[in-house]
């Protein structure tokens, strides 16, 4: 179960309608709830030693994810309605009642064609089915094309640097440290103004078991509502059940797609965690530079009663 505050994200996420004073309220309201300790987990390479030295943070592409439902989202494209009311009076042979409801119908198209097949009109039923399936054809086409390309380039445009609200995750450090070789950084980010890029930017995961559904932004009451253009960042935390153990937290850089991945200012760590299995020498390059910026180390020792790990100071 989501806890409040979730849901009232997750609300704003789906409203029809935001502007900029509303984003505003919003990242202040999520401000409040952001963890005082966030982990990342980190293969020893030359790029994560370099993070650890200059205070970055890599923000990937989400097509270079594990997830291959990560940004996705859903339409649902709206019904053809001023298109099925237009076509119902041109044919001239509806009753006023009749074209109500057709424009009263979920979905007008389907109602027209209903109605068209009914009338006396000289045209057999069949054909007008036969149409009806190609509009629904094409209708369903014109979805996949349109998600795809919208797919696509979120998972291209934004840049993402995800987090970890646990130190002690056996299947983090399993999935994101080379099984335990590699390290983990410690951020406190509610040390940051609410204004500053990364506290604006960090937003919790919501786990769901459905896709994100965008179609609330492209329907409006009037052309001049502001549209809710926080649905790609929306897009961006809603990830799949399966992924709740990483209690994720993401940075969500709103970029374009041609912009190339990127690494990003962050404050200091607070600390450093050496994986239970990293290699001797690899331990000593991690150690050294955390001891040059004075920042704590620990090493996670395995208990020997329960599933569990302990980071002790070194």
């Amino acid at each position: 179960m989501r806890e409040q505050w979730m849901e009232t994200l997750r609300e704003f996420f789906f409203a029809q309608t935001i502007d900029a004073r509303e984003v505003d309220q919003i990242v202040r309201f999520k401000h409040r709830y952001i963890p005082k300790r966030l982990f990342k987990y980190r293969e020893v390479s030359e790029y994560s030693l370099s993070n650890l030295s200059n205070d970055t943070l890599w923000c990937a592409r989400a097509n270079s994810f594990n997830d291959p439902y990560d940004c996705a989202l859903s339409v649902e494209l709206s019904p053809l309605c001023e298109l099925a009311v237009t076509s119902a009076r041109k044919l001239g042979f509806f009753t006023p009642d009749e074209i109500g409801s057709i424009e009263q119908a979920e979905d007008p198209m389907q109602k027209l064609l209903e109605l068209s097949a009914s009338k006396n009109t000289g045209v057999p039923a069949e054909q007008f089915y036969a149409l009806r399936d190609k509009v629904e054809e094409a209708r369903a086409t014109a979805k996949v094309g349109i998600l795809d390309k919208m797919n696509n380039g979120l998972r291209s445009a934004y840049k993402i640097c995800s987090l970890c609200q646990r130190i002690d995750s056996l299947l983090m450090w399993s999935h994101y440290t080379r099984n335990h070789q590699g390290f983990a950084m410690e951020y406190d980010f509610t040390r940051l103004p609410q204004q500053s890029p990364v506290a604006r930017f960090l937003w919790p995961v919501i786990y769901d078991e459905k896709i994100y559904d965008a179609s609330h932004v492209f329907v409006r009451k009037s052309p001049d509502d502001p549209v809710n253009n926080m649905f790609a960042v929306g897009a961006a935390i809603h990830k799949a059940l399966d992924w709740q153990y990483e209690q994720e937290w993401r940075i969500v850089v709103p970029d374009g797609e041609s912009e190339p991945p990127k690494n990003i200012p962050v404050p200091k760590p607070v600390a450093v965690y050496l994986g239970a299995a990293m290699e001797p020498e690899k331990a000593e390059k991690v150690i050294g530079i955390a001891d040059s910026k004075d920042i704590p180390v620990f090493k996670m020792q395995l208990s020997r009663s329960e599933f569990k790990m302990v980071p002790v100071s070194i």
